[in-house]
């Protein structure tokens, strides 16, 4: 990853206008609460005064801990290009259509159609993958759509798989795995598996892996279309990027 150009440096698709980029800061109804008891941080909200005479008005509580990075504010406008993102996840950073982004990164695109995105290529999970160049081999853009705020994901590949989590868990716990280091898509899933299944770090989910896997998966993302020394990870749960990492064999 010391060779990854700068964001500024990347080339952009032709035809494509130069990146907007924003530096910023719900889970379903299916997602445990302790999960934002296990993972909350501490309550930094503050209030301002309201001058005598004028009604203060009411606001929703603030929420906090693991979940609340990826809250979008209420006036949020995330279709408009240069809308401020409300995730501090991997994919805060918001870019145009067709950025070719170093391959680890992934961002957001907003106010795109799903048919400016390319060929959809596959499902997973309650995502959907669309191809920039289905017939290329290349690095070229990829995106995903699926997501709450109606904004695609992008990121650069030139091979992407969807990954069950059962999948995932095999190969994560078998026994000619263990002398790989955690990443930070496993420890992603590690935390969302505890709360899922009851089970802890290094123990398949059991009897609710199928409820687990109707909302997370995992996007495997390759390099060159040939071998690959290395690969990505790409964990999505719950309409939200968890983590993207790249890790070694």
């Amino acid at each position: 990853m010391q060779s990854v150009e700068r964001l500024g440096e990347v080339e952009l698709a032709e035809g494509v206008a130069a990146a907007s980029v924003l530096p910023s800061a719900g889970d379903s109804a299916d997602a445990p609460l302790v999960l934002d008891q296990l993972l909350a941080g501490t309550d930094a909200a503050t209030s301002a005064e309201t001058p005598v005479g004028e009604a203060e008005p009411e606001q929703p509580p603030a929420r906090q801990g693991f979940w609340a990075q990826f809250q979008a504010p209420a006036n949020a406008n995330p279709a408009a290009v240069g809308a401020p993102r409300a995730s501090s996840g991997p994919d805060a950073l918001q870019v145009a259509a067709g950025t070719l982004l170093p391959y680890g990164q992934i961002a957001t695109v907003c106010g795109q159609p799903e048919a400016a995105l390319g060929t959809p290529i596959a499902t997973g999970s309650g995502y959907v993958l669309h191809d920039s160049a289905p017939t290329s081999t290349a690095l070229r853009p990829h995106y995903l759509t699926g997501f709450p705020d109606g904004c695609a994901r992008i990121f650069s590949a030139a091979l992407v798989l969807f990954g069950d989590i059962g999948t995932h868990e095999m190969i994560r716990y078998m026994p000619a795995s263990a002398h790989l280091d955690y990443s930070a898509s496993d420890a992603a899933y590690e935390q969302v598996k505890a709360q899922f299944c009851g089970v802890p770090q290094g123990q398949p989910c059991g009897g609710n892996l199928d409820r687990l896997d109707a909302h997370s998966t995992f996007v495997t993302i390759y390099e060159t279309f040939g071998t690959n020394e290395a690969w990505g990870e790409i964990f999505l749960h719950q309409g939200q990027v968890l983590a993207i990492d790249v890790r070694h064999g």
